[in-house]
Parts: structure tokens; C-alpha cells; sequence
């Protein structure tokens, strides 16, 4: 799925050829089994001839194979080495520094990145708020994936099974009886249906957490971007503002690294 930036440039730069290649690649990516030339010709809406040249350079480049017996094209491994030049953490650090700094500013309450970690969270990047009373918080250190906004929102993300297989290894769950953790599982499907985690702070006083995904499941990539933040009587709590820009800081970071915006439900826990 292409974004709508990549969708504004690729109308901007024309480049034929190249888009011709990528459309392939990307047509391959998703095919549940290898493609004819038929089959290409008939998903990307082009004549064979239009493909055939380009489908003999992409194997030639060691990007496509073509199955001896049937003719058929499927995917290299040469994309992912390619893409694992870098781990996919480093590169989302390395994008999400100026638009959670920007985020900051914008809100003035510090804003963190957070993942899952051995059945914890842990904070991986933060942006302190401009203000003289500030949150922040130790990079690194666990807190508890039930009690907190960015762990049931990342939770939320894995199926039923896989919360289930993810929760029975997390003391602060087995603590739970029944009806509690009952509602702890409503609260995930609610999560996952809004694409959002709010609460009042479990640990602090005045402070409100709002959670949003940041990357895609598909990937193997996702992190909560949260703004914890405090309730004042000179700055009062815009819970819409807040959201929206979280959201839209949460979509940079996520194009910036070269993903698309919403995942399904995926399984992880194996």
C-alpha cells in the first residue's frame, strides 16, 4: 500500500521505468504464491511486453527469481538483506529524534517512545517538555505492561491467542482474579478498535496518558508513542489536541522510516 506522500511524489517525479520495477516488486511482495508473466501483466494492468524486459533486469539483479519448471516469478532474499543493513529499531530512532522533539514543543509535556521488552515495556526515546516542571523518565528501565497506556496499546496489537500466551508470563496479570482480568481483556479489545490508549496515570496523580501506534505489525516494527501529561490549571488538559498531533507525529515517524500507517491484528508470541 502506497502512502499518500509517496502517492504526491511518485505524481510529481515522473520516472517510468523505475515506477514499472517498483509496482513488480511490490506486486511480488504481496502475491500469495509465484507470479506468471500472465499474472503480472493482468495485476498491474500492462501489456507483457511492457514487463517482460523489465522482469529479465530485475533478475538479473538477483531481486526476482523465475522457477525453473513453471516460469514463474517470486521474490529474492535480496530486498530483505538489503533492508536489514540496518535493524528497523535503529532506524526508527534515528527518524522519530525531530518529530517527538517537535511533538514537545507543540503539546510543551514530554512525550516517550516506548516497546515491548521480556513482557515489560520499556521507554527507548524521549522529548522533554520546554516547561520548568517537567516528566522524564530513565530510557531502559521495565515498567509493567498492564498498568500502563503504551502496554495494552501494544498489546492490543497481537491476537487473542497471542495476548493470552503473552499474558500468562506477566506476574502483574496473574495477580488478577478473574473478573479483573476479564476487563483488563475488554479494555485491549477496546484499544484495538479505537487505535488508541487514554487513562488517568495508574502510578501519579494529575498526570493523563494518551498512547498512539507507531509502525507496522507486517514489519515486525511497532512502539507507542505516549504523552504523559500534566493536568494544570494554567494549561488545561485538550485531549482532542493532544491526540490529533500524537497521530499525526506518530504518521512522520512512520514515513519517514518508509512504512504505511495502520497494521491488522498480527501474531508475534511464538
Amino acid at each position: 500500500m502506497i502512502s499518500a506522500k509517496a502517492q504526491d511524489a511518485s505524481e510529481k517525479f515522473q520516472v517510468p521505468a523505475l515506477a514499472k520495477g517498483l509496482d513488480i516488486l511490490e506486486t511480488l511482495a504481496f502475491a500469495l504464491e509465484p507470479q506468471s508473466l500472465t499474472d503480472l501483466a493482468r495485476t498491474l494492468g500492462r501489456s507483457k511486453n511492457e514487463i517482460f524486459r523489465m522482469l529479465g533486469y530485475l533478475e538479473a539483479r538477483g531481486y526476482i527469481v523465475k522457477e525453473e519448471r513453471s516460469g514463474n516469478y517470486y521474490l529474492s532474499l535480496k530486498l530483505y538483506e538489503l533492508a536489514h543493513t540496518h535493524t528497523p529499531m535503529e532506524q526508527l530512532l534515528k527518524v522519530a529524534t525531530r518529530p517527538m522533539e517537535e511533538l514537545a514543543r507543540e503539546l510543551a509535556q514530554t512525550c516517550t517512545l516506548n516497546v515491548l521488552h521480556h513482557y515489560h515495556v520499556i521507554a527507548v526515546a524521549q522529548a522533554l517538555s520546554p516547561r520548568r516542571v517537567r516528566l522524564s523518565f530513565d530510557l531502559g528501565r521495565p515498567f509493567s505492561v498492564v498498568y500502563s497506556v503504551s502496554g495494552r496499546l501494544l498489546l492490543a496489537q497481537f491476537s487473542e491467542d497471542d495476548q493470552t500466551a503473552f499474558l500468562d508470563r506477566v506476574p502483574d496479570y496473574q495477580a488478577l482474579d478473574k473478573m479483573e482480568q476479564k476487563a483488563y481483556k475488554a479494555k485491549l479489545h477496546d484499544i484495538q478498535e479505537k487505535g488508541y490508549a487514554f487513562a488517568v496515570s495508574e502510578w501519579y496523580e494529575g498526570v493523563e496518558d494518551i498512547s498512539v501506534l507507531v509502525g507496522n505489525a507486517n514489519a515486525g516494527l511497532m512502539a507507542a508513542l505516549t504523552v504523559p501529561g500534566f493536568k494544570s490549571t494554567q494549561r488545561p488538559w485538550d485531549f482532542d489536541k493532544i491526540l490529533d498531533a500524537s497521530q499525526q507525529c506518530a504518521n512522520r515517524i512512520i514515513e519517514a522510516v518508509g512504512l504505511t500507517p495502520g497494521s491488522p491484528v498480527f501474531s508475534q508470541v511464538g
